[in-house]
């Protein structure tokens, strides 16, 4: 889905103190969703947000 101003996309850190955060209250049972899906923890959170910003911009 094309987002106006896409490629302007400021994704910040909730990807990784919410959705890849595995002691957040509630971004823990995401963070095991991606992990077990996809395989992005962490580590390789560059993925996933590069992935993200292709999406927004297309």
């Amino acid at each position: 889905m094309k987002l106006p101003n896409g490629i302007k996309a400021n994704l910040g850190d909730k990807i990784e103190n919410y959705c890849l955060n595995f002691n957040h209250q509630k971004g823990k049972n995401k963070a095991t969703l991606f992990q077990q899906k996809l395989g992005i923890t962490l580590e390789n959170v560059g993925i996933l947000k590069s992935a993200i910003k292709k999406a927004v911009q297309q």
